[in-house]
């Protein structure tokens, strides 16, 4: 890739638009669309800035490979290993507790040997329902506190709308499957299936919420400090 063409990726794997861009380095939208459209090059000194900006090197913009690439790339590996782990485990917990309330519902009436059993293979179903419910809201929250360092740290910047749409993503993943096997659960009620998907879902709004609020301040910051 080119130069320009390195300028704009890395602007955009920043989620800045040319005019913030163009705000942050003390130049106009058009001089940034010149630039990325190849039609004229900054100077050694811009560069530098440029790549201030988007947290890169002068390799990063000449050769297209930079810090700001490569943090990007593990904030999205991470978010998807996180989607997988929490969509998987409310999964498996729905999973359980919709067997064992159809296959093994539980025995009205004095206990026989056979109810035993039926008995003792529900408690085991629903104590893995228990368990990886537990497992997915562990992961859940101890998932948002590291998306958080990892989005604060790094150098670069997801776009809001790229958050969003991984936020809906994740919640529509954790409550829609659970919510489908309550509807056919004639013993529990939906309630019961999307209590812990809609606790997961509140975290991981949570920490959209604190991520925009924390970024909005620290633009804030910066902005005045140009002043």
């Amino acid at each position: 890739m080119t130069i320009h063409e390195n300028l704009r990726q890395l602007r955009l794997n920043c989620g800045m638009t040319q005019e913030e861009a163009a705000r942050q380095i003390g130049v106009t939208r058009q001089t940034i669309s010149s630039y990325e459209s190849g039609r004229t090059r900054p100077d050694v000194e811009l560069l530098i800035r440029f790549g201030e900006l988007y947290g890169t090197d002068l390799d990063g913009i000449l050769y297209g490979e930079s810090r700001s690439l490569k943090a990007a790339r593990r904030i999205r590996l991470a978010a998807a290993v996180w989607f997988i782990l929490i969509g998987a485990l409310l999964l498996v917990s729905a999973g359980f507790l919709w067997f064992a309330n159809r296959f093994f519902p539980m025995p009205i009436g004095q206990l026989t040997e056979a109810g035993m059993a039926i008995f003792e293979v529900r408690r085991q179903l629903t104590g893995a329902w228990e368990l990886t419910g537990g497992l997915a809201a562990a992961v859940s929250g101890w998932g948002s506190i590291a998306m958080l360092a990892l989005l604060f740290t790094a150098k670069c910047k997801i776009a809001l709308r790229e958050k969003l749409l991984f936020a809906a993503a994740l919640s529509a993943a954790a409550l829609l499957p659970s919510a489908l096997l309550g509807m056919t659960d004639s013993i529990y009620q939906v309630v019961d299936y999307v209590i812990v998907p809609i606790w997961v879902t509140a975290r991981v709004i949570l920490c959209l919420a604190v991520d925009v609020a924390g970024e909005w301040l620290l633009t804030s910051f910066k902005r005045k400090r140009c002043l």
